[in-house]
């Protein structure tokens, strides 16, 4: 019986360039988050805009996980509307390098 199982990042890490691994600031959104693997998407936002990240929920395929750089850390890219876009067209998961508006955990 075959079972899918996310690899510690330490298995990457060991033998990736330091310039292919996740900068140390990026975070999970809270504490206790799933971890998450899946064929990469990557996206490049333009300053003030996250349009491309709409484009890319739509364009990637399922099971993908959007890996989004944002030059703009002054306002969020995406919050929980983005997020549930995401999720409702298959989409596993996002890493983002900018601001997020995360869900309240009250």
């Amino acid at each position: 019986m075959h079972t899918e199982t996310t690899p510690p990042t330490t298995v990457f890490g060991s033998f990736l360039p330091a310039t292919q691994v996740l900068a140390y600031r990026i975070r999970p959104l809270y504490d206790g988050m799933p971890t998450l693997s899946g064929p990469a998407f990557t996206v490049r936002l333009d300053p003030g805009s996250n349009l491309l990240l709409h484009a890319a929920i739509y364009q990637a395929p399922a099971g993908s996980v959007l890996v989004v750089q944002s030059p703009d850390h002054s306002s969020a890219v995406a919050g929980g509307n983005v997020c549930l876009t995401a999720q409702q067209n298959g989409i596993a998961g996002m890493i983002i390098d900018g601001v997020i508006r995360g869900p309240r955990r009250d």
